[in-house]
This record gives C-alpha cells, sequence and structure tokens, in this order.
C-alpha cells in the first residue's frame, strides 16, 4: 500500500471517528434537551387536567356537597366525560385509577375494569403516589407516564404518551443527523480522494523527471535538467535537489574529460585549482598528478633529444662501396678545418686512415690542416 493511500486512510478513518463522535455528543445533547421538554410539556398537560378536576371538586366543597355520595359521583362522571374528549394526534390520552387499581378512564378498557389493577404500572402508581414519570409497559405496549394522585377522591390521573411517539422527534432529528453526517464523510471521502489523486499524480511526474535524468546518465548526457518549474511548488526542492546534484557531478567531470582531452591531444593543461570535496578531490588530485608526469615527460624528451644530438656531434658517415666519406659540420669545428678545406678532406681517404692513427684529432686539428693543404 502507497503512503499516500494510508494517509488518505487514517484521514479518513480520523475524520469518521470524529464526525461520529460529534454525532453521539449532539445526539446525546439534543435527547436529554427535547426529553426535558416533552417531560415539562408533559407535566403542564397533566396540571391542566388536575386543575379541572380539582375546580369540579371545589365547587363541591364550595356549595357543601362535597359530602353527598350522589353529588360527589356526578361530579366525577361529567369530569370524566371532560376528559375522554381530550385525544392527541401523537396517540397520547388520559389514564384515570381509582384507589383499588380499578380503570375508571381508559381509551379502550370499560369504566370499572380491573384489567390494570395488578399490572407493574398500577403497582408502580400506587408505590409512588406524589407526581412522577415513569416508563412501563401498559396493555402489551411501551409507553411513558405523567401520574399524579388527586387525594380527596383517591384518583391517580396519568397523562400516558406512547413511548414511540414519545421519542420521535428524538429519532428524527438523529436520522437527520445521520445523514449530514453521512454527506459529510461523503464529501470529505472524495476531498481526501481528490487530494490523493492529486499527490499522485504529482509524484508521477516527479518519478518521471527522474527517470529522464536517469535516462540521460545513463546515455552520458551530463547537461541534461529536470523541469524544477513544472512541478507543484511543494515538490519543486526535489527536482531542484536532483538538478543540483547533476549540477555537482558535471562540473568535475567536465574539468576530467577537458584535461584528457588536452593530454590526448598533446598538450598540456593547466594544473587543477578549483577546490573538490571527497571522491572528486582524489580525481582532481591524480588528474594534477598525471599533468606533472606527463609535463616532466615531456621535459626529458627535449633532454634526450639535445642529449642525441651531442651524442651524434661526431658523426661522419663513409660509404664503402662508393667509397664517399661526409662528416658533420660539428665534426669538422671540433678540428679547427675551416669551410675551404671540407670538400678536400671528404675526396681524400687518406685523412680518414690518418685520422685513425692520430686517436683524438682535436688537439693536432692544426697538424692535420697543414697534411691537408
Amino acid at each position: 500500500m502507497y503512503t499516500r493511500t494510508r494517509i488518505a486512510l487514517v484521514q479518513s478513518i480520523s475524520l469518521a471517528i470524529a464526525l461520529g463522535t460529534l454525532l453521539a455528543v449532539i445526539a446525546f445533547s439534543v435527547t436529554a434537551l427535547v426529553e426535558e421538554k416533552d417531560d415539562r410539556l408533559y407535566g403542564e398537560r397533566l396540571a391542566a387536567i388536575l386543575k379541572a378536576v380539582e375546580s369540579e371538586h371545589a365547587g363541591l366543597v364550595r356549595n357543601g356537597l362535597d359530602g353527598v355520595e350522589a353529588y360527589v359521583q356526578q361530579a366525577q362522571q361529567g369530569v370524566l366525560s371532560d376528559l375522554a374528549l381530550l385525544k392527541d394526534a401523537e396517540g397520547a390520552h388520559v389514564l384515570v385509577l381509582d384507589r383499588n387499581g380499578r380503570a375508571l378512564l381508559h381509551p379502550t378498557l370499560p369504566a370499572g375494569s380491573t384489567a390494570l389493577a395488578s399490572s407493574p404500572a398500577a403497582n408502580r402508581i400506587r408505590a409512588k403516589p406524589e407526581t412522577g414519570t415513569l416508563e412501563t409497559e401498559l396493555m402489551g405496549a411501551s409507553v411513558w407516564l405523567a401520574h399524579a394522585r388527586f387525594a380527596p377522591w383517591s384518583w391517580d390521573v396519568c397523562y400516558v404518551m406512547p413511548l414511540g411517539a414519545k421519542h420521535a422527534p428524538v429519532r428524527a432529528l438523529l436520522v437527520k443527523l445521520l445523514a449530514l453526517a453521512a454527506v459529510g464523510l461523503g464529501l470529505g471521502g472524495a476531498i481526501t480522494w481528490a487530494g490523493s489523486a492529486r499527490i499522485g499524480a504529482i509524484i508521477r511526474q516527479v518519478l518521471a523527471e527522474t527517470r529522464r535524468l536517469r535516462n540521460s546518465v545513463a546515455a552520458g548526457d551530463l547537461s541534461v535538467r529536470g523541469d524544477a518549474p513544472g512541478i507543484e511548488s511543494e515538490f519543486r526542492p526535489i527536482v531542484e535537489g536532483f538538478n543540483a546534484t547533476m549540477e555537482a557531478f558535471e562540473r568535475p567531470m567536465r574539468v576530467t574529460v577537458e584535461c584528457a582531452t588536452e593530454i590526448s591531444q598533446g598538450r598540456i593543461p593547466s594544473p587543477i585549482a578549483e577546490r573538490y570535496e571527497g571522491d572528486f578531490n582524489v580525481i582532481k588530485e591524480a588528474l594534477n598528478r598525471c599533468i606533472e608526469a606527463v609535463t616532466q615527460l615531456k621535459d626529458r624528451e627535449v633532454q634526450l633529444a639535445l642529449a642525441q644530438q651531442v651524442a651524434h656531434t661526431g658523426n661522419w658517415v663513409w660509404e664503402i662501396a662508393s667509397g664517399n666519406v661526409s662528416w658533420s659540420a660539428e665534426f669538422y669545428r671540433n678540428l679547427g678545418i675551416r669551410r675551404r678545406h671540407r670538400r678536400r678532406c671528404e675526396l681524400m681517404p687518406g685523412a680518414l686512415r690518418r685520422l685513425k692513427r692520430r686517436g683524438e684529432p682535436s688537439p693536432r686539428a692544426p697538424h692535420l690542416e697543414r697534411q691537408f693543404k
């Protein structure tokens, strides 16, 4: 797996974790706020119901009829009839239980039904007569209810809300948040993929430049340079570094080639005075030693030529077949023979025999000259 792929994957995972964490925090906070709001709202509705019951009871008390069972029952029936009309589009309803747990008001049960008397919900309500809320099972359905005790009539008045309906706004909000998170993840993934693709294209471009430089070096062309301006500015220093490497390598190589060319053509170049480092300095020192050796060889060649010329100063040539004798001009000078007498000496073989008998002729040059005359 390429490094850029791993980076993109890590970025995507990090983004997903960050969005998931943010979504969880938002969901938790929003759920708490919504439930608090709903509890307050449903509590207000229960308070309004209790207010109506208390109002009816207060009327009986004002008229002194609160002790008359017939009037009390009539008032209770009137209240229950009014409460039965309270219906909510979300499925909420009012539940009224007497002291024995019989249902005085229920959407489906008849008045006085004992179907709820021993239910967990009725037991929990009777166990906690003060105002409160709870989540429980009621007639096989999960519900949330707010309840309060109306002591004068020993009623437990409940405002019942199906749990699914109560949590529906929270679920709707969570769905929206999830959709928003999915869009954010998709957008982040697309941006990450586009960035990774762009970086991949730049890296491929840099690799193409490096291959071009490598091929040029393999072909012996050190003048080729990478196209640094054509590379993204963030990655441009890579190609510029390759170019700098080529420059640092080309200069000593060019000097080496120039020196070798000069020497091969018989010319002696000047010693290299530029400063190099490392292996390049080793090459420079070797070239300078080579230049010094060639210079000394040239000097010795000149000295050898001069020595050869001096060695052949007294050369003479005698062609036996023809009898011709020729001596070098330097030989005549050593013998002290004038120019006008040279021809006569060359035509006289006897002179050679006399010269041999004399041994070293140079000190006797005047005597020989008188004989040749």
